[in-house]
């Protein structure tokens, strides 16, 4: 018998300290051949700032659902066009588009009592 001891105390046997060495060794083997794949936590997401072009001054953070309703709803002039002229009349657009709450919200706050206002996206992950 060896001198190992099982987690509650008692002496193992020879064929539970030979069991537990080979459960050991295929864990250990198995980890080695079998790479586990990045995890991406729950808290990992692409956030989308909004600035105003003219100052670049921070409007506000956007989701990627409320980006891909930008892009559907307004125009853009090439593939990698980031900038946008948000009136009244396009927030509006935008809420029938599906845009948030809380992205219309921004944006009614950012265009105050203007006429209208330049902004970009910029992605961020």
């Amino acid at each position: 018998m060896t001198n190992a001891r099982h987690e509650g105390g008692h002496r193992m046997c020879d064929v539970c300290s030979s069991h537990s060495a080979n459960m050991l060794n295929r864990r250990v083997s198995s980890s080695i051949a079998e790479p586990v794949p990045p995890r991406h936590s729950r808290y990992t997401r692409h956030v989308i700032n909004l600035y105003r072009v003219a100052n670049d001054q921070l409007i506000g953070s956007i989701s990627p659902a409320d980006l891909q309703v930008l892009i559907d709803a307004l125009e853009e002039e090439s593939s990698e066009d980031r900038d946008y002229y948000i009136d009244a009349a396009t927030i509006d657009l935008l809420a029938e588009g599906g845009a948030s709450a809380a992205m219309l919200n921004m944006l009614r706050l950012a265009l105050g009592s203007a006429e209208g206002l330049d902004i970009r996206w910029v992605e961020r992950t």
